[in-house]
């Protein structure tokens, strides 16, 4: 069996197809956690949207655009622009964690701690700044 070498550029060129490709990268939408909520491999979609914030000024931010793939130490990475969440309530806000899923919120694609319990002023945003490690089909 002939073993396949993936110089930078081939992981790029792979890349790229995945971000291309995916309609889960374009067609996504983040979503903050406001109750706390076990996160594992058991998590489901529909706990988290019982646990999504409500606050005034929050709405999930729906992903566009994806920069194009660059190769850090070996691995091929793309991220969206900066997510901003605002907190408009007129009091300070917790944030358990994010999550991703579809735009009509059917299919969950991720979610994270954002390592640890965040506390938003009221008048100020919770930026995150999100990025994926694109695997490709062959091993180096």
């Amino acid at each position: 069996m002939a073993t396949l070498v993936m110089p930078n550029e081939a992981l790029l060129n792979w890349a790229d197809a995945q971000v291309d490709d995916l309609p889960t990268l374009s067609d996504m939408r983040v979503r903050l956690i406001e109750s706390a909520v076990t996160i594992d491999q058991a998590t489901t979609a529909s706990e988290l949207l019982e646990a999504e914030a409500t606050y005034a000024g929050y709405d999930p931010v729906e992903l566009g655009e994806w920069t194009a793939p660059v190769i850090i130490d070996g691995e091929a990475m793309t991220e969206p622009e900066v997510i901003t969440f605002g907190n408009t309530s007129g009091a300070t806000v917790s944030v358990y964690g994010a999550f991703g899923t579809s735009l009509t919120g059917d299919k969950l694609w991720w979610v994270s701690s954002l390592g640890g319990l965040i506390h938003v002023p009221h008048g100020s945003e919770l930026q995150i700044d999100l990025s994926i490690l694109l695997a490709t089909i062959f091993n180096n």
